[in-house]
């Protein structure tokens, strides 16, 4: 049995798949855990009832689905697809973050310095939380209440879609300087 094949049987019956700093190839099929991607490019495929992933720094790609999904990352881009009863994305450093899929509800916060948040898709609640220096948010899709937020020094909205509720919000990134 492989590395891959043996972390896959980990998760299955214990709930937790911890992976290194290599690009991994990460299946995490079970009733849910935790899953720790590390460094690398890793490309995770998920099938859980609850489900809490960390990415670490790199490219990475989640597949699958969840009725709880939670992720963290942190450098590098990060993208998601597929559906979950509720999500909630993190992005702690600069990179992008795309959404492509379905939820009953997703929040997605990104407050690195740089770095562009999509989303694609449809749910009855959206809320994208877009914080930092540079970044634009791209919004297509659905939702019975869309709530965008925008706060950067460079960047721009853009809302291609429909709502019950909608409430976008462009905000400017004040910066304090203290004199010396």
């Amino acid at each position: 049995m492989g590395k891959s094949s043996s972390r896959s049987a980990q998760y299955f019956f214990t709930g937790n798949y911890i992976a290194d700093n290599d690009n991994n190839n990460i299946d995490a099929i079970g009733i849910g855990g935790r899953i720790y991607a590390r460094g690398g490019d890793d490309h995770i495929t998920l099938g859980s009832i609850a489900a809490k992933v960390y990415t670490g720094e790199g490219d990475d790609t989640v597949v699958g689905g969840a009725a709880y999904l939670e992720i963290e990352d942190t450098l590098g881009d990060l993208s998601i697809k597929g559906g979950a009863g509720y999500a909630e994305i993190n992005k702690s450093e600069s990179g992008h973050v795309s959404f492509s899929g379905a939820a009953g509800g997703i929040s997605v916060a990104h407050s690195g310095d740089r770095g562009n948040l999509g989303f694609t898709g449809v749910a009855a609640y959206n809320s994208l939380n877009r914080k930092g220096l540079k970044g634009d948010i791209n919004f297509k899709g659905a939702g019975g209440y869309n709530k965008l937020w925008h706060e950067t020094d460079r960047g721009n909205l853009y809302f291609t879609g429909a709502g019950a509720s909608n409430k976008i919000d462009r905000t400017w990134l004040t910066i304090s300087v203290q004199k010396i």
